[in-house]
């Protein structure tokens, strides 16, 4: 049981050390973890955003996370289509 709680993606000697016997778990084989964003038609209505770890471990996601911080909808708790492209425009705007 040590040995599958330890079972890491990225570890490829992993599998040349034991033999086609060996089990693992299965929500590490079919696992995924996914972020999911909802926006409305409305542009003011909330944007939804639901992160599904799966059984992901905290660094993978948070290295997932940093590669997409640059999106406009992630640096805000709470944010509308309309607050966006208000933000949008006056940053473009002040950096003119």
């Amino acid at each position: 049981k040590e040995f599958l709680m330890k079972w890491h993606s990225n570890d490829t000697k992993l599998f040349s050390a034991f033999n086609k016997k060996t089990t693992f778990p299965i929500q590490n084989l079919v696992s995924i973890c996914a972020l999911l964003v909802w926006q409305p038609a409305n542009p003011n209505e909330t944007i939804t955003r639901l992160l599904f770890p799966g059984s992901a471990p905290q660094y993978k996601i948070f290295e997932g996370l940093e590669k997409i911080k640059h999106l406009e909808f992630l640096k805000y708790p709470v944010c509308t289509s309309k607050s966006l492209n208000t933000t949008v425009v006056s940053n473009r705007s002040s950096s003119k």
